[in-house]
């Protein structure tokens, strides 16, 4: 039952910390968003440029990362319920938490990171078909 109880605590973890990196990187997107707005607000070809491969990668990020950690905090939740400590070695279990949570959101950054680089290019496809331009 430890192992359930690792595992449920780890996923609510990794959620927390998913949506704190998330919030951080929010930050420097509405500063770029901020900033085009003030270039050219009204300009149609200004705007059309702004949309850009990284900023399709980064709003997929953001789509992935924040649909990841719903997942984790509803899954660590419900584990939760299922799982309980019976040793008295709480530190050790406490060690075990920060150290899974850790390895979880690396790798769970790392796949919606992936995701998103992968998936923009459908949305590239999307827009050349769409505008008649292509995205730089």
């Amino acid at each position: 039952m430890e192992i359930i109880y690792v595992l449920a605590i780890s996923l609510q973890v990794c959620g927390a910390i998913i949506l704190l990196l998330d919030v951080f990187n929010n930050i420097q997107i509405k500063m770029n968003e901020a900033i085009r707005k003030n270039i050219g607000e009204n300009n149609q070809s200004i705007i059309m440029c702004s949309i850009n491969n990284v900023d399709i990668s980064y709003e997929l990020n953001e789509i992935y990362l924040n649909r990841t950690a719903f997942i984790c905090l509803g899954l660590g939740y419900f584990l939760g319920v299922f799982g309980e400590i019976t040793t008295t070695f709480k530190w050790i279990i406490a060690l075990v938490v920060v150290i899974v949570s850790f390895l979880m959101t690396l790798i769970f950054y790392y796949l919606c990171k992936k995701l998103s680089i992968t998936r923009q290019q459908r949305y590239k496809d999307n827009f050349e078909k769409e505008y008649g331009k292509t995205l730089y």
